[in-house]
């Protein structure tokens, strides 16, 4: 085997791509590692997001006990609805980071506060990479706490305030 330093670099990645590591779950055994199946895991257990609250949708049948990091609706109206549609949801007093984790934390105070009279920015986590996302998550921020300059631009003032309140809330 040549040394790594050797081998070009790959400038597109994609997610069949692998890296070779080892599994601690199988006695240490060499495995290799999609870049899809890091993505997955670092998304499930919200390892990188620390600022976010995750759930998961979870259909309930009648008689269905919910999951702990789930979000479901209240009734229920189906499995696929129009999200125009929806008055009422269910919050899992547990994000499915904490849940993941193995730390559950109960977070309900926080839907009472701050969240009651907040704006919330509900988004499907598998298509997070778009950038209109990020521009009505931007916006969401600047309604809240820069309500002088709602562009969906992250700035330098964006940026002062995110780390004050990182500060306050850690």
């Amino acid at each position: 085997m040549a040394r790594i330093s050797t081998y070009p670099i790959d400038t597109k990645i994609s997610g069949g791509d692998k890296w070779i590591g080892t599994d601690v779950d199988k006695n240490n055994a060499t495995k290799n590692f999609t870049v899809a199946n890091v993505a997955e895991y670092l998304n499930v257990s919200s390892s990188i997001d620390s600022q976010t609250l995750r759930y998961k949708f979870q259909y309930l049948n009648p008689g269905d006990v919910r999951e702990p990091g789930t979000i479901s609706f209240d009734p229920q109206l189906g499995s696929s609805v129009p999200f125009s549609s929806v008055t009422t949801w269910l919050l899992s007093q547990y994000s499915k980071k904490y849940v993941s984790q193995g730390a559950a934390n109960d977070i309900s105070s926080f839907y009472t506060s701050p969240l009651i009279g907040s704006q919330v920015l509900v988004t499907n986590t598998k298509d997070i990479s778009k950038d209109k996302y990020l521009i009505e998550l931007t916006k969401t921020f600047q309604r809240r706490f820069r309500q002088e300059l709602i562009n969906g631009k992250i700035d330098q003032e964006c940026l002062l305030i995110s780390k004050s309140l990182i500060k306050a809330y850690n």
